[in-house]
């Protein structure tokens, strides 16, 4: 028998939130890449909570690099949070104080929809 939603019914609620739990530790193991190629950052897998620390940390390294602009390569992320999306702003604050750039180039398609419902993907993405 199916539920309204057109899912069969949850004979052991416990035990499905345990499958779900572990999915997502599943998703939490997965790391973030970023590797320079050229004057180029290329950004690979996913920009959350988790590891939005490493990624803050990375960023801020690349910036004391002295490049007039940061030029980031996302189109390998395969998603990215609101954590994330703060620490793109605080360097773009920072690099434009200073008439330095932060740039994304070739964003996948997640990060395009993430940027473009926060309307930030007009200053953003080049």
């Amino acid at each position: 028998m199916r539920s309204a939603s057109g899912c069969p019914p949850i004979e052991n609620p416990r035990k499905c939130c345990i499958k779900r739990s572990q999915r997502r530790i599943r998703w939490q193991e997965r790391d973030l890449f970023i590797t320079q190629e050229g004057d180029k950052w290329i950004v690979r897998g996913r920009i959350d909570t988790v590891n939005a620390g490493k990624f803050e940390s990375t960023l801020g390294q690349i910036i004391k690099g002295g490049q007039t602009s940061v030029v980031l390569n996302m189109n390998q992320v395969e998603f990215i949070s609101s954590t994330g999306i703060r620490v793109l702003l605080k360097y773009y604050k920072l690099l434009k104080g200073v008439d330095r750039k932060l740039r994304i180039e070739e964003p996948s398609e997640c990060v395009v929809n993430v940027l473009g419902m926060a309307v930030l993907d007009e200053i953003l993405v080049e």
